[in-house]
């Protein structure tokens, strides 16, 4: 997977290098943070957030695509997501698969893509795309936002 987000994020750049406008959309596997699914854990503070973000190389990944800043790499004061413009390059190297070289080129992007259901409907929950249907999670609406359209 995350060889797989390794070639989304160099052919976006590509495109960007072009002066060209990206639309990336389809399932991507990931739900982004607790309001994109039934089953993640009650979040109460910036620090559980960030713990659950940087907990899995994918969601990192959909977090540094979406422009969004942390620091608790290991050399910062905090784990708190934030803007002050320090770059993170890599996720817990505990995280990781063996053998993957981290995303660092992803984070210098400087044009952060935009989760369009977010963007027009930041707080909406229950907006699932997917479901354990051989349990009839579907029915009582206990699943997860995985697909995403994604732009610049």
């Amino acid at each position: 997977k995350l060889d797989f987000l390794d070639a989304v994020t160099i052919r976006h750049e590509s495109f960007l290098a072009q002066n060209r406008h990206v639309v990336l959309c389809g399932d991507w596997n990931v739900s982004h943070k607790p309001v994109d699914s039934a089953h993640a854990p009650d979040i109460k503070s910036k620090l559980e957030l960030n713990s659950y973000v940087l907990g899995n190389p994918g969601r990192f990944w959909l977090s540094k695509a979406l422009g969004e800043k942390f620091h608790g790499d290991g050399g910062g004061d905090c784990d708190a997501p934030c803007d002050t413009g320090r770059k993170t390059l890599n996720p817990r190297p505990d995280t990781l698969e063996p053998n993957h070289k981290p995303l660092a080129h992803l984070i210098l992007n400087p044009k952060p893509l935009v989760d369009v259901f977010r963007h027009h409907y930041p707080t909406e929950h229950g907006a699932y795309t997917c479901w354990n249907v051989s349990a009839g999670a579907q029915l009582t609406n206990h699943g997860s936002r995985i697909d995403f359209f994604l732009c610049d």
